[in-house]
């Protein structure tokens, strides 16, 4: 059913570096930033045993172009793992839509890690998959 961008930010949550969704919606910005990637920027949002292996962002860039976030974070089943997936849907017939019901769509995954030292979720990777708690970097 048709949904506001209001709609949306309400239903995004707190608006800071400890909601997934919210560093998830962060790192959609600045990767997909119409100048390119804000490499300034990107650092803080991703781990930093990741931060090498995103290169210049161009690839991830490419990914999530003309992509938008959904307003849900989802956990592993399993205990507290600090763990969360956010999910990009690259569809330009959807416009600020609220699902009413269980929908199947075709999403680009982002694994986050949340970390205690730095007071924030971080994105680890971005793909087709979620990455489970044990591919995540230990937590020292």
């Amino acid at each position: 059913m048709p949904g506001t961008d209001e709609d949306a930010i309400a239903d995004l949550g707190p608006q800071n570096l400890q909601n997934p969704v919210f560093v998830g919606l962060l790192f959609l910005l600045a990767v997909t930033d119409e100048a390119g990637p804000r490499l300034e920027a990107l650092p803080a949002l991703v781990t930093p045993e990741s931060l090498a292996a995103w290169g210049d962002f161009q690839s991830v860039a490419e990914a999530l172009r003309d992509a938008t976030i959904t307003t849900r974070a989802n956990y592993p089943a399993f205990g507290e793992t600090g763990v969360a997936y956010v999910k990009y849907v690259r569809d330009p017939s959807i416009e600020g839509m609220q699902v009413a019901a269980e929908v199947l769509v075709e999403a680009v995954i982002a694994t986050l890690q949340y970390r205690p030292e730095l007071n924030s979720w971080r994105v680890h990777a971005v793909g087709g998959k979620m990455l489970l708690p044990e591919e995540l970097p230990p937590l020292g």
